[in-house]
């Protein structure tokens, strides 16, 4: 069977992990703030548990030992490091 993939469904998806992330980061705000820079965070976008390890595979290793390998909507990110989107364009 052929799977189709509509590039909308995916754009609103990425869209919505990144807002409700975003979200999840201002809630736990004072918590974040107190991780040491270079910190991994992945957040459950569902609930807004997360885990932190001191790379992105290490929390990523967390994240899949307490939510399960797969079915999760998750958003990642770096304590004080901005994010980069290829193409040059960083974001803080």
């Amino acid at each position: 069977m052929t799977k189709i993939i509509d590039p909308e469904h995916l754009k609103a998806r990425a869209n919505m992990i990144g807002d409700e992330g975003e979200r999840w980061k201002k809630h736990h705000a004072e918590a974040f703030s107190k991780l040491a820079e270079g910190t991994t965070v992945i957040i459950d976008i569902a609930t807004g548990d997360y885990v932190t390890g001191q790379t992105w595979h290490l929390a990523r290793d967390a994240f899949e030992q307490r939510f399960g390998a797969t079915g999760r909507l998750s958003h990642s990110f770096t304590v004080g490091r901005p994010i980069f989107i290829g193409g040059g364009i960083w974001l803080k």
